[in-house]
């Protein structure tokens, strides 16, 4: 289903001719579509497998003056999750956690040092909370780890802060794409960029 709304947003994108004056100015709309490597999220034990980071961003230029530059506000979704496995002796260690990240960015484009109309780069912060959620496989010999790694998940704190630098390559007037780096939901994310 995501192949096939990919491949019809690229089609219906495609007729709108070369791209002009793509930089990011008030006004504008800009959606992400990504995929994100890395991330910091609640742990206790060593993660066995996961799953990349799903996100959808936003953003929308302001007309508040801020410098050479565009004042940009929106927010961000993502999801992932992490499973702990360990096949110890006497009991199995198996546990899943689903991460919800969702919050508030601001961004910063500045994109009059360079003469590239359809490049956009910026820097951001962002805010948020990320919702955890724990299924327990494990078959525990004793209360003990049960109880430990339930105050551990218990004791978790849900605000979620990030730092992160960006850029945007426009294709057409409509469709780009995009690549951030830093401490957020993912360390690295890219993907689709659509603005309107």
């Amino acid at each position: 289903m995501f192949r096939t709304t990919l491949f019809a947003t690229l089609l219906l994108a495609l007729p709108a001719g070369p791209a002009q004056a793509q930089a990011f100015q008030a006004g504008d709309n800009a959606v992400g579509i990504g995929v994100g490597v890395g991330g910091s999220y609640y742990r206790y034990g060593s993660y066995y497998g996961f799953r990349p980071t799903l996100s959808l961003l936003y953003d929308r230029g302001t007309a508040i003056p801020v410098g050479p530059g565009v004042l940009g506000i929106g927010g961000f979704f993502s999801y992932t999750n992490r499973r702990v496995y360990n096949d110890y002796i006497y009991w199995v260690e198996d546990r899943r956690y689903d991460f919800w990240s969702f919050g508030l960015r601001g961004t910063y484009h500045w994109n009059s040092w360079h003469k590239v109309e359809n490049w956009d780069v910026y820097a951001g912060i962002g805010l948020g909370a990320t919702i955890t959620t724990r299924t327990d496989r494990s078959t525990y010999s004793n209360t003990y780890y049960e109880n430990l790694y339930t105050r551990h998940f218990n004791a978790r704190n849900p605000v979620r802060s990030s730092l992160f630098v960006g850029t945007r390559y426009y294709f057409t007037d409509f469709l780009g794409v995009f690549a951030e780096v830093g401490y957020d939901t993912a360390f690295l994310t890219g993907g689709l960029q659509l603005k309107f």
